[in-house]
Formats: C-alpha cells, structure tokens, sequence
C-alpha cells in the first residue's frame, strides 16, 4: 500500500521515479516497524510494537526532519512528498487491521504518543491478518491474506494503472 500511495503522489506530483525513489518509499513505508528490532534480542515486542513510532506526532517529526534534510541536500521535494504518504500508510494499514482483540494483547496502535499513552483501535478490523503469524506454511499465510489482497491490492491495482493510462 506504501508504495502504491508513492506512485500516486509521483504522479500527482509529476516527480520521475527510478530507483532510488523506489527504495526510499519502500523504506519510508516500513519506517513505523523499527520498533520490532528488541524482538530480535529476545525482547517481546506486544507493548513495544505499534508504539510511538507509529505515532502522528512521530510521524510528523519525520516528515519535518525529512523536510530539512530534502532542502538542506537540494533534493526534489516532490519525492518527500510521496515518501510521506508511503509512511503515513502503514500506521493507517496497521490501525484498521487492528481490533479490540489484539489491542488487548498490547499491539493497540499509539496514534498520538507521546500526548497519551491510550493505544487506538478499532471496534471491528477490516482484516484477520493476526493469524497469519500462526501460519505453519507460506501457501497457508498466502491464504489468510487473500481477502486483504482482493480488498486492497487489486482496487489499488486498478487505480495505479488507471492513473499511469491517463
């Protein structure tokens, strides 16, 4: 979804993507998941994972930050642009996929840390991606992200490739 949103705002936006566009998007929309690095070290990452670095204001700081950066190196701003949106869609990816059943398991989503700590969710998730990580093989996985993949991937799909005939 991150880099559709990123083709999009090229697009609209009129930047040329090549590569290196491509990567800071892909990079850009799994920015927010940097915080499952602990579990790598043995840390649980329940209370950690959709914390602050899924946050508004976190995500805010990054786009200001790249702002600076973007202007200070002379780089087409236009790509800032759609590798914001790449960012901002995991956090909303995450939020929707996310009920009252894995909120209570901790992985509520802190949408505005660091003003409160309240993990955000909501009353019915769009999508049951939280089995796939009991998946006990890639075709089963495959299988529990089909609906996700019809529901998003394929109108998102449609919509880029209607955007790149027009």
């Amino acid at each position: 979804m991150g880099l559709g949103l990123a083709a999009v705002a090229a697009r609209v936006t009129g930047a040329e993507p090549g590569a290196v566009f491509w990567a800071g998007a892909v990079v850009a929309s799994g920015l927010p998941d940097l915080d499952t690095l602990p579990s790598l070290f043995g840390r649980p990452c329940t209370r950690i994972h959709r914390g602050p670095s899924h946050s508004l204001p976190f995500i805010l700081m990054v786009v200001i930050l790249g702002w600076l950066v973007f202007t200070r190196l002379n780089l087409p701003l236009v790509w800032l642009a759609a590798w914001s949106a790449a960012l901002l869609s995991h956090p909303l990816l995450d939020f929707i996929t996310t009920d009252q059943t894995l909120a209570g398991s901790g992985f509520g989503l802190m949408l505005f840390w660091p003003f409160s700590r309240k993990r955000w969710f909501v009353s019915r998730r769009l999508f049951d991606t939280f089995e796939v990580r009991r998946s006990t093989s890639l075709f089963h996985a495959w299988k529990l992200m089909l609906p996700e993949l019809m529901w998003v991937g394929i109108p998102a799909a449609v919509a880029l490739g209607l955007l790149n005939w027009g």
